[in-house]
């Protein structure tokens, strides 16, 4: 299971990331629902969706190596939704909040806790 989330980072980040850095107005539309308007800052960002895109191409040779990226993502992604929806109050877009929250739900259901927290790991 974690290749396949692997795999689909590898499509929708770097989709998402690609789009964000070289088409930044398309973006702004399609992905981000006018909700953002096209800046450096949705480049920047962009930028380092490219970068977990690439992480997950290394994932998928070594799956369990590479899931710290999963927690990562998992956990700024939730960081996100929490501070923007209770704290700030910010809106956001409906399609992408729902799909950050059922990415985080997948990973964090699939992520080897284990072998993430196992002692020979964290030295």
């Amino acid at each position: 299971m974690l290749r396949i989330i692997y795999l689909v980072n590898i499509f929708v980040a770097g989709f998402i990331g690609f789009m964000s850095v070289f088409n930044a107005e398309l973006a702004s539309i399609v992905i981000y629902q006018k909700t953002f308007e096209p800046s450096q800052v949705m480049q920047l960002i962009g930028s380092f969706w490219i970068a977990i895109a690439a992480i997950s191409f290394i994932g998928l040779i070594h799956p369990l190596k590479y899931s710290p990226i999963l927690f990562f993502q998992s956990l700024y992604k939730l960081t996100w939704l929490v501070i923007n929806v209770l704290f700030l109050k910010n809106k956001i877009p409906v399609a992408l909040s729902i799909v950050f929250m059922a990415w985080t739900i997948l990973i964090l259901f699939y992520l080897p806790w284990k072998y993430l927290f196992k002692e020979s790991y964290i030295k």
